[in-house]
């Protein structure tokens, strides 16, 4: 039996139900709930920006003594609601030398630098000074910054952190991907642990990592904290500030998450984030309309206070379930997108834009403005790549209607379970049973989803899993669709006959110590298809993540036949793909096709290792759209 019973059933779609009426109003509202509280453990300076008027922004971190900040040029600033505003280049500095906040992380050889910020533009000309420890443009402990060094984008963060391996500017300079940097309201976390790894994150996720060798005991305790600018304001910053901290230790990614969610107000402003932060892409056909789609937008206020939010969308051919209305702090909301098939299907082939502009209608705090790019193709010209999984269109469609249960064993057929957030593994015994809508934290567990008992017809859709030992997802006959999946400590699928993998996301696996993880490991069986999906786990990362391959189709356990591969995206492993006889007398695996994919560079030996006959077409470099050499066909 399964252990959901009708009457639980019944009490599930009560809550829905429930739950429903309140959003559209025929029910009480929600109570307002309580923003959680900062981290302070290892504080070292915080700045509120709470001051309203005047030129001193202090320290209210409790550490003594205060290193307060005076601002160069009154005229420069202008005070804002929570926040102070920078419109002319200045600087902000302590007036001595931030001695003791140099001296604790020379001991401690970690720290973490935050900041809420909303830049005023993102071409600033050179590489603009957020907040950092320096003596002028090229002599530094440590610079957070926005813009371009010498050859990055413009629209990226950085940082430049002096080491006894880097030079006295803190070369070379450790940048994010480029259109990180929004002109909305982003909060921004640089981390560098004891260990020399240092990661940043923006809006609580991680951007980039790398390992910068070298200690920090040749730090200069004579140089002073300066915002803004350099001293002699050659590197200007300008837009809005609202918090910014130093910390005497490495912050956790749950600790910076929990930092995000209360929000940057201090006597409390609600703060409307727009997920994804990037544009989003439809792809169509002509005359058939969409063929590839997103789910939409997460609205999330990640303030203190409630918020009234608006939408303006002035394109017909593109629809939002609704335009206006509230969000309670820490409350977030799903908008998903839907369209006028009618006037898709009659486009020419070409690219079509919808800007949407997403405005909080409380204080403007985090307003944005979004692109939809439409994408309308030949009929049957497409070749299978439409939008890439990523966390914009993978994971649970609906992430506040899930309620949170323990472990689940199903034992009957055609169970049907959807808007939970499961702890614990979910194991499937059980035909043609359907997950959707769902997030499963393994705690720990040997797998997030088990369902390798033999049966058939499992559909698991719109989901996230995390949080195992050995693998997310390990079964048979069963099709993942649009799943999320990382942090595991070894693979990311474990799949055998009858499986199909479609429109996922893995990525930031392999935890465990000594592991080699891949994307999807298949030892056995027949019959199993991977479509359209991302396969990202590039090497060296840094730790805890190390990856060994996408996809190993490897003739471990028993024969393996008929396997497609096809329209992924793959990036990683030491070979990216092992289609290999392991030597165990089952042979090389057969009728293998590898068509269509786009394959990334940042593998450690090779593209493919592989045994036998392999029918490959159509591959290409993802970075250059090139054909590649492993075609055969």
């Amino acid at each position: 039996m399964s252990r959901y019973a009708p009457s639980q059933h019944f009490v599930c779609l009560f809550l829905l139900v429930a739950g429903w009426l309140c959003e559209s109003g025929a029910a009480q509202k929600p109570k307002v709930q309580e923003a959680p509280l900062r981290e302070k453990a290892g504080l070292l300076v915080e700045y509120r920006f709470a001051e309203a008027s005047g030129t001193k922004v202090h320290d209210v971190s409790g550490a003594l003594p205060p290193l307060d900040l005076v601002i160069k040029d009154a005229g420069a600033v202008h005070w804002i609601s929570g926040g102070l505003g920078i419109h002319s280049p200045t600087t902000l500095n302590s007036v001595g030398p931030a001695r003791r906040v140099i001296e604790r992380i020379r001991k401690t050889q970690q720290f973490t630098v935050e900041a809420w910020i909303r830049p005023t533009n993102l071409t600033p000309g050179g590489t603009a000074h957020l907040i950092g420890i320096s003596n002028g443009p090229t002599m530094r402990n440590f610079s957070l910054g926005q813009g371009p060094g010498t050859e990055e984008p413009s629209d990226t963060f950085n940082m430049r952190l002096r080491t006894t391996l880097t030079d006295l500017n803190g070369q070379p300079m450790h940048t994010t991907p480029a259109g990180v940097a929004q002109l909305g309201i982003q909060h921004l976390v640089y981390t560098k642990a004891e260990d020399g790894t240092t990661r940043l994150f923006v809006n609580g996720t991680q951007k980039c990592s790398r390992n910068t060798p070298g200690t920090l005991g040749n730090w200069d305790s004579s140089y002073r904290l300066v915002v803004a600018s350099e001293l002699g304001a050659t590197l200007p910053w300008l837009g809005d500030l609202f918090r910014m901290a130093i910390y005497d230790t490495a912050l956790k990614k749950e600790q910076i998450v929990n930092n995000f969610r209360a929000g940057s107000g201090y006597g409390g402003h609600g703060h409307l984030s727009v997920g994804p932060s990037k544009d989003i892409s439809i792809l169509a056909a002509q005359g058939q309309g969409v063929v590839v789609s997103s789910r939409g937008w997460r609205l999330h206020n990640i303030g203190t206070k409630p918020l009234s939010w608006k939408i303006e969308n002035q394109s017909a051919w593109l629809k939002l379930p609704s335009h206006s209305g509230e969000l309670a702090p820490g409350a977030q909301l799903l908008l998903p997108l839907s369209f006028d098939k009618d006037a898709i299907a009659k486009f020419k082939p070409g690219t079509y834009d919808a800007k949407i502009l997403f405005t909080n209608a409380s204080n403007k705090l985090g307003s944005c403005e979004r692109t939809v790019h439409l994408q309308v193709k030949p009929a049957g010209g497409t070749d299978g790549h439409g939008v890439k999984p990523g966390p914009h269109n993978t994971g649970p469609r609906a992430p506040s209607a899930l309620r949170k249960v323990g472990p689940i064993t199903v034992t009957e057929d055609g169970t049907v379970i959807e808007n939970v957030h499961i702890e614990g593994p979910l194991v499937i015994r059980a035909n043609n049973v359907t997950v959707r809508n769902f997030i499963v934290d393994g705690k720990g567990s040997r797998y997030g989803v088990q369902c390798n008992f033999g049966n058939n017809g499992i559909l698991l859709q719109d989901g996230e899993v995390y949080n195992v030992y050995s693998s997310c997802v390990f079964g048979e006959g069963f099709t993942a669709q649009r799943l999320n999946i990382h942090e595991s400590g070894g693979d990311g699928f474990k799949t055998s006959s009858g499986s199909v993998v479609e429109y996922c996301w893995v990525h930031h696996i392999g935890t465990a110590e000594g592991a080699h993880a891949d994307a999807n490991q298949s030892r056995d069986g027949t019959g199993m298809v991977f479509r359209g999906n991302f396969f990202d786990i590039p090497i060296n990362i840094g730790e805890p993540y190390k990856s060994n391959a996408c996809l190993i189709i490897q003739t471990g356990l028993g024969p393996i036949d008929d396997v497609l591969i096809e329209n992924n995206w793959l990036s990683g492993g030491n070979f990216t793909l092992y289609i290999t006889d392991k030597g165990r007398g089952h042979g090389p695996p057969t009728n293998v096709r590898i068509i269509n994919n786009r394959f990334g560079r940042q593998y450690r030996y090779g593209v493919l290792d592989g045994d036998g006959p392999i029918h490959m077409k159509g591959n290409r470099w993802d970075d250059t759209g090139d054909l590649m050499g492993i075609n055969n066909q």
